[in-house]
C-alpha cells in the first residue's frame, strides 16, 4: 500500500487540513536544531564569516565581497595576478594587502 492510499482517509475527511498540514511540518523543520538560525527571519543577512555561506574578501578588514569563485575581492583579484606574476606568494600577499572600504555597484552576469 502506497502513503497516498494509506492517508487518503485523513484527506478525505478533512481536505482542508492539507495546506495547514504542510505548513505546520514546515515551521516545525524551521524551527528545529538542525535547521540553520540564519534562514528563520523574514530577511535573511548572511553575516561576515559564515561557515558555509562566507561572502566576504580573505583580505584583513576588507569590507568587499568576493567574486568568481576567488576568496578575494575584484580589486584584490587583479592585485594579486599582477603581484603573483613578480613571484609574490599567496600568503604573503594577504598578509600585505590592505583592507578595502565596500563598494556598491552592479555587474552583469548570466543566471
Amino acid at each position: 500500500m502506497r502513503r497516498q492510499e494509506y492517508l487518503r482517509p485523513l484527506f478525505d475527511e478533512r481536505p482542508d487540513r492539507v495546506g495547514r498540514d504542510r505548513l505546520e511540518i514546515l515551521t516545525a523543520l524551521i524551527g528545529g536544531p538542525s535547521f540553520d538560525p540564519v534562514y528563520r527571519p523574514d530577511i535573511i543577512v548572511i553575516p561576515r564569516g559564515h561557515a558555509i555561506y562566507r561572502w566576504e574578501c580573505v583580505v584583513a578588514s576588507c569590507e568587499r565581497t568576493r567574486s568568481g569563485g576567488s576568496d578575494l575581492c575584484a580589486k584584490h583579484q587583479r592585485q594579486w595576478a599582477h603581484d603573483s606574476e613578480r613571484g609574490v606568494g599567496r600568503a604573503a600577499f594577504v598578509a600585505a594587502a590592505q583592507g578595502l572600504d565596500r563598494h556598491v555597484g552592479a555587474e552583469a552576469a548570466i543566471c
